[in-house]
């Protein structure tokens, strides 16, 4: 009789390795197989249990939606490697790992708008780790099917990603609407300054707002997606690009808000959003000019400095 895989624990691929393989025979794989092994069981794990936790907490829909989409298809992809495992006489533990058990505490304290945007911003890292797993174990992998396992699953988490950048930037979105125009101008002294000297690095260097204003965004096929018409900040100082989408010569243009560290220089003097697709775009929340709190990106300071 086949032993489901524990349906369980938290985020969108926190590829933690827990104590989870204990074999009748583990000589089948390589180490570097096992280790793929014990890392997709733990997120798999996560993601189900994660997104159970979304299910019943999220108050907005769409993260309520991503939420299920989790439990549902990580499920599926969790069976499927159940069922690789028994035929080699491989045994996972049904114990949750400690640093799921620690997320899920964490984000069972939170509520609200304060749960969405919690929630969303572990799926997105955590799903940026499950691509990079799978994506090694799809080009390196030594067991067959477990490297097909890992090409099967790949498109999917990517496709998981995406689909989390886009709910992450609707939930600050509402996040940055929601608060009072005191709060949106008037930050607590000294943020600002702490704000900035925590930003990450830029890719874009000593380039400024102006020369990236007007920049074609293209996909990694090439595909021009979009057009940056402006780049802005939002309440946390966080900076965004926006974007316009579809119309013809600026009519009927869409225009939607991009987190800037999803944008990469490209060539031709284009700006590389790797997974973008027009339709992806056009389906996330329209930003309208002078939106409550965004404020413009100084023009000509480097992105940089």
């Amino acid at each position: 009789m086949r032993n489901p895989l524990p349906v369980a624990v938290t985020i969108a691929t926190l590829l933690f390795v827990p104590a989870i393989a204990s074999a009748q025979d583990t000589t089948k794989l390589q180490p570097d197989d096992m280790e793929f092994v014990k890392k997709a069981v733990a997120s798999g794990m996560a993601e189900v249990e994660l997104g159970k936790l979304g299910t019943e907490k999220a108050t907005n829909p769409d993260v309520k939606q991503f939420s299920q989409r989790m439990v549902d298809d990580h499920t599926k992809a969790n069976e499927q490697l159940t069922m690789i495992l028994q035929n080699k006489n491989i045994e996972v533990s049904k114990d949750l790992p400690p640093e799921a058990k620690d997320t899920k505490e964490k984000l069972s304290n939170s509520s609200g708008a304060d749960f969405d945007r919690e929630f969303m911003k572990v799926m997105v890292s955590d799903h940026e780790k499950a691509v990079d797993l799978f994506t090694k174990q799809s080009q390196g992998g030594q067991d067959p099917q477990l490297k097909q396992f890992a090409e099967q699953t790949l498109p999917i988490l990517r496709d998981h990603l995406d689909h989390a950048r886009q709910v992450e930037a609707t939930v600050r979105q509402v996040a940055g609407n929601s608060q009072t125009p005191e709060q949106q101008t008037a930050p607590s002294a000294g943020a600002t300054a702490t704000q900035q000297a925590t930003r990450p690095p830029s890719p874009f260097g000593q380039m400024t707002a102006e020369d990236l204003i007007g920049q074609a965004i293209v996909n990694k096929n090439g595909d021009k997606v979009g057009k940056i018409d402006d780049i802005v900040l939002d309440r946390d100082k966080a900076v965004y690009a926006i974007v316009s989408v579809g119309g013809f010569l600026g009519i009927g243009a869409k225009h939607v808000a991009i987190p800037f560290d999803q944008l990469q220089p490209g060539e031709n003097k284009t700006i590389l959003m790797s997974s973008a697709t027009k339709d992806q775009l056009k389906a996330m929340p329209e930003y309208k000019k002078g939106e409550a709190g965004y404020t413009p990106y100084p023009r000509n300071q480097p992105f940089g400095s």
